[in-house]
C-alpha cells in the first residue's frame, strides 16, 4: 500500500486510522466536508461529500480506499440511508470511474448483521443479516451497494468500539466516574468489543492481505464481555467504587419517547430513541472472530491496558 484515500478522517476511528497510515509511511488523501476539522493530521485534503456524486473524485495513484464516513445518529430514518447507503454507492462509483484497480475497504458494523441468538451462538460471516435498527439496515444496504460494483473489497464489521476520542462509551465511563451506572432490566447482557487503534491496525492488515479479493470480517476481542464485567473493569481503571442502579426494562421506552420529543425541538439526534431500545433489549451482541484469527490478524492490546490508556487520555483531555 502506497497511497490511501480516506473518508471519515475527522471521526474517532478515522482519525486513528489516518495517524496509523501516516506512521507507516503511507501517503494519505482525506475526503472532508470542511478542511478546518483536520487539524493535527498531515494529510492531503480533498473537499467533497459522499452524498453528492458531483463532488467526488479519487486521485490517480490511489491503491486503497478506506471508507469510514458514516452516520451513527440521525433524527430521521432516511438520513441514515442517504449517508450510509447512497454515500457508499457514490464513492464506489467514483472509485470505479477514477481508480478501478483500487481496493475498497468498507467499515461496516455488527449492527448490519444483528444480535446473536445466544451466548453460544455468536454471529458469523455466514449468518443471515437481521439488523434491528435503521442504522444497521443502512450499513447493510451500503455493503450490498459496494458488492454490486466491480471493485475488490474488504468489509470490516466491528462491534462496540472504545478508545481515545470515543464519545458513546465515554458516557458510561463518565457516569461510573461519578460513582454509579444505570442498567436497564435485571438480566445480564453480553457483547463483543474492540479497541479503536487495534481495529485500525487489523483493518490495514486485512486490506493488505486480501487486496484484490472480496472478503468480510468481524474484528473484536475473542472474549465476550458482560456489562457487569465491563463495569467492574471500568471501576478498577478509574479507582472508584461504582454502584449499579437497575431500572425496569419497560421504563426505557417512555424515556426514549421523551428524548425523541426533545429532539424535535432541539433539531439534534436523540441520545436514546425507540430504535435504540431494540438494540438495548437484545441480550447478546457477540460475533465470531475465527475468520480474523485465521487471517493472522487481531487485537494487539490487552483489554485492561487499552481501557487504562483510554481513561488516561480522557483525564488528560479533561473529558473526565
Amino acid at each position: 500500500m502506497k497511497h490511501a484515500f480516506l473518508t471519515g478522517a475527522t471521526g474517532f476511528i478515522g482519525h486513528h486510522l489516518a495517524k496509523l497510515l501516516l506512521k507507516q509511511g503511507i501517503r494519505v488523501t482525506a475526503l472532508v466536508r470542511e478542511r478546518s476539522r483536520l487539524k493535527g493530521l498531515d494529510v492531503e485534503v480533498l473537499e467533497g461529500d459522499v452524498t453528492r456524486m458531483e463532488t467526488l473524485s479519487v486521485p490517480a495513484g490511489v491503491d486503497t480506499v478506506f471508507h469510514l464516513a458514516g452516520l451513527t445518529k440521525a433524527r430521521k430514518k432516511h438520513l441514515y440511508f442517504e449517508v450510509n447507503e447512497i454515500g457508499t454507492a457514490n464513492l464506489a462509483a467514483a472509485v470505479e470511474r477514477d481508480t478501478p484497480n483500487a481496493h475498497f475497504v468498507y467499515m461496516s458494523s455488527l449492527a448490519a448483521i444483528g444480535p446473536s441468538p445466544s451466548l453460544k451462538e455468536p454471529v458469523t460471516e455466514e449468518t443471515v443479516p437481521h439488523p434491528v435498527s435503521s442504522y444497521g439496515e443502512s450499513k447493510l444496504a451500503g455493503e450490498k451497494r459496494l458488492l454490486a460494483s466491480n471493485l475488490s473489497a474488504t468489509i470490516v464489521r466491528p462491534p462496540a468500539v472504545f478508545g481515545e476520542g470515543e464519545k458513546d462509551i465515554l458516557a458510561f465511563i463518565q457516569m461510573a466516574n461519578r460513582g454509579f451506572s444505570l442498567f436497564p432490566g435485571f438480566a445480564e447482557r453480553w457483547f463483543s468489543l474492540v479497541y479503536g487503534p487495534d481495529l485500525c491496525l487489523a483493518t490495514v492488515e486485512l486490506a493488505e492481505k486480501f487486496h484484490g479479493e472480496r472478503k468480510s470480517f468481524f474484528v473484536a476481542y475473542q472474549k465476550f464481555f458482560s456489562w457487569g464485567e465491563f463495569r467492574e473493569a471500568v471501576a478498577k481503571a478509574l479507582g472508584r467504587r461504582v454502584r449499579t442502579i437497575k431500572i425496569p426494562m419497560f421504563s426505557i421506552y417512555p424515556i426514549a419517547a421523551s428524548q425523541e420529543l426533545l429532539s424535535f425541538f432541539t433539531k439534534k439526534p436523540a441520545l436514546l430513541n425507540l430504535e435504540k431500545c431494540r438494540e438495548i433489549v437484545a441480550p447478546f451482541w457477540t460475533c465470531d472472530v475465527s475468520g480474523m484469527e485465521k487471517a493472522g490478524v487481531g487485537p494487539a492490546t490487552p483489554f485492561s491496558q487499552a481501557l487504562e490508556q483510554t481513561i488516561q487520555w480522557y483525564r488528560k483531555n479533561n473529558w473526565l
